[in-house]
């Protein structure tokens, strides 16, 4: 699931985001395009994670030495077994839909 040394998850900023949108009074759409958005990147993350297609060794992304201070396995690039991942995404979805669904609620 989350690796202890990797505190910080910037998906939680698109929560914060999407609530914002809702409180503000913005367009519904403006929230639903970023839902959209924060949805296919978890999705994206969670299988680069999974079966390492090579997202994250893009080498203009981060250094060995950066990405070693993040995360916390012994042999970059670090692989998820597949049902760490899946409930992994489906806590991450869980959060931000239901989220959103109550910020809705109180926001109207």
């Amino acid at each position: 699931l989350v690796e202890p040394r990797n505190l910080y998850q910037p998906w939680t900023l698109f929560v914060l985001l999407i609530d914002a949108c809702l409180v503000c009074r913005l367009k519904q759409r403006v929230a639903l395009i970023l839902i959209t958005v924060l949805v296919v990147w978890l999705f994206v993350a969670s299988m680069e994670g999974t079966f390492r297609f090579g997202l994250y060794d893009l080498p203009h992304l981060m250094s060995q030495e950066q990405r070693r201070d993040i995360v916390s396995c012994e042999e970059l690039p670090c692989k998820n077994d597949i049902g760490d991942s899946l409930v992994s995404l489906t806590y991450q979805l869980v959060v931000v839909l239901l989220d959103f669904y109550f910020t809705r609620g109180f926001a109207h």
